[in-house]
């Protein structure tokens, strides 16, 4: 039986996972979202699934986390060899322009988080197109 794709979503904000977490399901699509909500956690995550054959297909990171904020884990993350090649987008509310350049100097998207729904489902839209989560 092939494994379902795995979506690791790091943000702190449990209403913010919450929203993602219902407009993926109410998509019906064939993937699954595993939340952490610190770069800890997301590290822990990543390091626990090493050598197995369903590593995340995509990762979601919240810039300002606690414990571990998102800046350092993606530094981290870029410079493991386990985990450099999983494809990120920072996933946050910030605009600024130093985030951007952050963003690029790993050679990350940035999206910002959307404020609608409607605006919510065309971004989810667009992250599952990281991950084959169609039948």
């Amino acid at each position: 039986m092939k494994q379902k794709p795995v979506i690791l979503y790091a943000d702190d904000d449990p209403d913010d996972r919450e929203l993602l977490r219902e407009t993926i399901r109410e998509k019906g699509v064939l993937c699954e979202l595993v939340e952490t909500a610190n770069g800890r956690e997301t590290l822990l995550y990543l390091r626990s699934t090493k050598g197995i054959k369903n590593p995340p297909c995509l990762l979601l990171l919240d810039l300002n986390m606690p414990v571990l904020n998102g800046r350092e884990t993606l530094a981290i993350i870029k410079s493991e060899l386990d985990t450099q090649s999983i494809p990120v987008i920072v996933f946050t509310t910030s605009s600024s322009p130093l985030d951007e350049e952050f963003c690029k100097r790993f050679a990350v998207e940035m999206m910002t988080k959307p404020s609608s729904p409607e605006e919510l489902g065309r971004v989810a839209d667009k992250l599952l197109t990281y991950c084959s989560c169609s039948e």
